[in-house]
Protein backbone atom coordinates (compact mmCIF):
# COMPACT_ATOMS: atom_id res chain seq x y z
CA UNK A 1 0.00 0.00 0.00
CA UNK A 2 1.57 3.59 -0.54
CA UNK A 3 2.26 5.94 1.67
CA UNK A 4 -1.01 8.17 0.38
CA UNK A 5 -3.23 5.39 1.01
CA UNK A 6 -2.00 4.87 4.23
CA UNK A 7 -2.39 8.74 5.81
CA UNK A 8 -5.11 8.79 3.62
CA UNK A 9 -7.08 6.13 5.77
CA UNK A 10 -5.37 7.34 8.99
CA UNK A 11 -7.36 10.62 8.97
CA UNK A 12 -10.56 10.70 10.13
CA UNK A 13 -12.86 11.81 7.94
CA UNK A 14 -11.26 9.70 5.06
CA UNK A 15 -11.36 6.69 6.95
CA UNK A 16 -15.02 7.02 7.19
CA UNK A 17 -14.91 7.14 3.06
CA UNK A 18 -12.23 4.29 2.73
CA UNK A 19 -14.89 2.43 5.16
CA UNK A 20 -17.69 2.58 2.96
CA UNK A 21 -15.41 2.18 -0.29
CA UNK A 22 -14.50 -1.24 0.84
CA UNK A 23 -18.23 -2.00 2.26
CA UNK A 24 -20.07 -1.03 -0.55
CA UNK A 25 -17.63 -2.96 -3.22
CA UNK A 26 -16.87 -5.91 -3.79
CA UNK A 27 -12.50 -4.94 -4.85
CA UNK A 28 -10.39 -2.56 -3.06
CA UNK A 29 -10.53 0.45 -5.67
CA UNK A 30 -7.80 1.99 -7.05
CA UNK A 31 -6.78 5.72 -5.76
CA UNK A 32 -5.84 8.58 -8.03
CA UNK A 33 -4.63 12.01 -7.11
CA UNK A 34 -4.40 14.75 -8.46
CA UNK A 35 -3.48 18.34 -7.03
CA UNK A 36 -3.06 21.86 -8.78
CA UNK A 37 -1.21 24.41 -7.74
CA UNK A 38 -1.97 28.60 -8.19
CA UNK A 39 1.05 31.39 -6.95
CA UNK A 40 0.38 34.25 -6.01
CA UNK A 41 1.45 37.16 -8.50
CA UNK A 42 1.34 39.43 -5.95
CA UNK A 43 1.97 40.29 -2.46
CA UNK A 44 -0.80 39.22 -0.52
CA UNK A 45 -1.25 40.30 3.24
CA UNK A 46 -3.12 38.09 5.18
CA UNK A 47 -4.45 37.84 8.62
CA UNK A 48 -3.24 34.06 8.95
CA UNK A 49 0.10 34.52 7.28
CA UNK A 50 1.75 36.89 4.23
CA UNK A 51 2.20 35.11 1.21
CA UNK A 52 4.71 36.37 -1.00
CA UNK A 53 4.65 36.96 -4.66
CA UNK A 54 6.21 34.00 -6.67
CA UNK A 55 4.84 31.50 -3.71
CA UNK A 56 1.94 29.04 -3.51
CA UNK A 57 -1.28 30.73 -2.27
CA UNK A 58 -4.09 28.21 -3.54
CA UNK A 59 -3.97 24.22 -3.82
CA UNK A 60 -6.46 22.07 -5.30
CA UNK A 61 -6.78 18.19 -3.92
CA UNK A 62 -8.84 15.53 -5.57
CA UNK A 63 -8.96 11.77 -5.01
CA UNK A 64 -10.93 9.46 -6.86
CA UNK A 65 -11.77 6.00 -5.68
CA UNK A 66 -11.38 4.01 -9.59
CA UNK A 67 -13.35 0.36 -9.83
CA UNK A 68 -12.75 -1.37 -13.44
CA UNK A 69 -10.94 2.43 -13.97
CA UNK A 70 -14.15 4.43 -13.27
CA UNK A 71 -14.19 7.18 -10.57
CA UNK A 72 -16.83 5.83 -7.83
CA UNK A 73 -16.26 8.15 -5.19
CA UNK A 74 -14.29 11.58 -5.23
CA UNK A 75 -13.42 13.62 -2.33
CA UNK A 76 -12.11 17.38 -3.33
CA UNK A 77 -10.86 20.68 -1.39
CA UNK A 78 -9.79 24.03 -2.74
CA UNK A 79 -7.68 26.43 -0.37
CA UNK A 80 -7.65 29.20 -1.80
CA UNK A 81 -6.00 32.81 0.51
CA UNK A 82 -8.65 34.89 -1.22
CA UNK A 83 -9.64 35.37 -4.71
CA UNK A 84 -7.60 38.28 -6.03
CA UNK A 85 -3.65 37.85 -7.32
CA UNK A 86 -3.98 34.13 -8.56
CA UNK A 87 -2.53 32.69 -11.72
CA UNK A 88 -4.25 30.86 -12.55
CA UNK A 89 -7.32 32.86 -11.78
CA UNK A 90 -9.28 30.93 -9.17
CA UNK A 91 -12.36 31.87 -7.71
CA UNK A 92 -14.52 30.84 -5.18
CA UNK A 93 -17.90 30.99 -7.83
CA UNK A 94 -21.20 32.58 -7.67
CA UNK A 95 -22.01 30.00 -4.51
CA UNK A 96 -18.67 32.02 -2.39
CA UNK A 97 -17.14 29.51 0.43
CA UNK A 98 -19.53 26.39 0.98
CA UNK A 99 -19.15 23.02 0.64
CA UNK A 100 -20.96 20.72 -2.25
CA UNK A 101 -21.95 17.10 -2.46
CA UNK A 102 -22.84 15.34 -5.49
CA UNK A 103 -23.78 12.23 -6.20
CA UNK A 104 -24.26 10.30 -9.56
CA UNK A 105 -27.01 8.08 -9.63
CA UNK A 106 -30.77 7.68 -10.96
CA UNK A 107 -31.61 9.96 -10.22
CA UNK A 108 -28.29 12.80 -9.60
CA UNK A 109 -28.98 15.01 -6.80
CA UNK A 110 -26.67 17.98 -5.92
CA UNK A 111 -26.18 19.80 -2.54
CA UNK A 112 -24.55 23.06 -1.67
CA UNK A 113 -23.91 23.11 2.17
CA UNK A 114 -23.34 27.22 3.05
CA UNK A 115 -22.70 28.69 6.69
CA UNK A 116 -19.81 26.49 7.84
CA UNK A 117 -17.08 29.05 6.92
CA UNK A 118 -16.17 32.08 9.20
CA UNK A 119 -17.13 35.25 7.69
CA UNK A 120 -13.25 36.73 8.31
CA UNK A 121 -10.63 35.29 10.16
CA UNK A 122 -11.00 37.09 13.47
CA UNK A 123 -14.75 36.00 13.42
CA UNK A 124 -13.04 32.25 12.93
CA UNK A 125 -10.93 33.56 16.25
CA UNK A 126 -13.96 33.41 18.20
CA UNK A 127 -15.67 30.83 17.22
CA UNK A 128 -15.58 28.55 14.04
CA UNK A 129 -19.20 26.93 13.06
CA UNK A 130 -16.87 24.27 10.35
CA UNK A 131 -14.93 23.58 14.07
CA UNK A 132 -18.10 23.43 16.15
CA UNK A 133 -20.16 21.16 13.10
CA UNK A 134 -16.77 18.66 13.10
CA UNK A 135 -16.94 18.47 17.16
CA UNK A 136 -20.51 17.90 16.98
CA UNK A 137 -19.97 14.34 15.26
CA UNK A 138 -17.77 13.79 18.13
CA UNK A 139 -19.55 14.53 20.67
CA UNK A 140 -22.72 12.81 19.15
CA UNK A 141 -20.64 9.84 18.88
CA UNK A 142 -20.21 9.13 22.41
CA UNK A 143 -23.27 7.15 23.89
CA UNK A 144 -22.15 4.75 20.73
CA UNK A 145 -19.10 4.00 21.45
CA UNK A 146 -19.11 4.01 25.42
CA UNK A 147 -21.70 1.17 24.12
CA UNK A 148 -19.46 -0.33 22.10
CA UNK A 149 -17.90 -3.92 22.59
CA UNK A 150 -14.09 -3.22 23.56
CA UNK A 151 -12.40 -3.48 20.35
CA UNK A 152 -11.39 -1.17 17.55
CA UNK A 153 -14.57 -0.10 15.49
CA UNK A 154 -15.20 1.98 12.29
CA UNK A 155 -17.86 3.99 11.14
CA UNK A 156 -19.50 0.79 9.70
CA UNK A 157 -19.63 -0.93 13.36
CA UNK A 158 -21.84 1.64 15.01
CA UNK A 159 -25.55 2.76 14.57
CA UNK A 160 -25.62 6.16 12.19
CA UNK A 161 -24.74 9.15 14.16
CA UNK A 162 -27.35 11.86 14.28
CA UNK A 163 -27.57 15.30 15.81
CA UNK A 164 -29.45 16.22 19.23
CA UNK A 165 -30.74 19.76 19.52
CA UNK A 166 -29.46 22.08 21.85
CA UNK A 167 -30.65 21.65 24.83
CA UNK A 168 -32.96 24.97 25.55
CA UNK A 169 -34.42 23.85 21.81
CA UNK A 170 -35.29 20.14 22.92
CA UNK A 171 -38.96 19.75 23.68
CA UNK A 172 -40.04 19.90 27.51
CA UNK A 173 -39.49 15.83 29.09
Amino acid sequence: MDRWRRSWRRDSRCRCGWSLITWVFASTPEIRTTQEVAVATSDIDSDVLPITAGTVAARRFRWDALVDGEPVITAAVNWLMGEADLEPAWTFGEHGERFELEISGDPDVSLIFKGLHPESVAQGLQRNPGIVATANHCVNAIPYVCAAEPGIKTYLDLPLLAGRPAPKLAAAQ
